[in-house]
């Protein structure tokens, strides 16, 4: 199981995200990592992962870090979750999900209930 950490700041390294999760220092070397990652407008986007052996463990750290700030940026704490193969960027069951905001295509209409 993995733990997502976005939105970090430019500067920020494994050992100052790693103290922030409060983790030991061996521990942290093998189960986080920092990728970087450019979008379309170029800009460069930073975010961690952190490998958690149990479900009662990643628990633990999301309701310890939902909150968490780091350099006066709020990061944005959850489980990862791998995109699938055939639709990257969405849950395998979006079309039947209620949308509460303006259609933008009337292709990708979802249910609304």
């Amino acid at each position: 199981m993995n733990l997502f950490i976005g939105n970090l700041p430019s500067k920020v390294t494994e050992q100052e995200l790693s103290a922030l999760l409060h983790m030991p220092e061996g521990e942290a070397q093998k189960r986080l990592r920092i990728f970087k990652k450019a979008d379309r407008a170029g800009r460069t986007l930073r975010f961690g992962i952190v490998h958690v052996d149990n479900a009662t463990d990643l628990r633990k750290f999301l309701d310890r870090n939902r909150s968490a700030e780091l350099l006066g940026q709020q990061l944005d704490v959850r489980e990862y979750m791998p995109r699938a193969i055939g639709n990257e960027r969405r849950a395998v069951d979006w079309r039947t999900r209620p949308w509460l905001h303006a259609e933008r295509r009337a292709s990708e209409r979802r249910a609304n209930s």
